[in-house]
């Protein structure tokens, strides 16, 4: 049986399909959250977008900003993290 990686953050997509990016509702971290360490790679979260905004790591390009919980923790879900959507893969609608 052959894995398939899940697929990651397309700017390229973002830009000809901005709106498809505010309907997904899950993804996996695709990038370790050093301040979150229970966002560990390869986790699979609930996402809700929460805007597009400038990322300057990543070479001054808008992109997406999502609330990020696990559905298993109340805190976190009280409070979500706010990730960048290049931090995540896999998205699901």
């Amino acid at each position: 049986m052959t894995k398939t990686n899940p697929q990651p953050y397309s700017h390229a997509d973002f830009v000809q399909n901005p709106g498809k990016y505010a309907l997904f509702t899950t993804a996996r971290i695709a990038e370790a959250i050093r301040s979150i360490p229970e966002l560990t790679v390869g986790r699979f979260v609930r996402v809700r977008y929460f805007a597009t905004r400038l990322n300057k790591a990543r070479g001054n390009v808008e992109m997406p900003v999502y609330q990020v919980w696990i559905d298993s923790d109340e805190d976190m879900k009280e409070s979500p993290a706010m990730v960048y959507a290049c931090a995540l893969e896999g998205f699901v609608l």
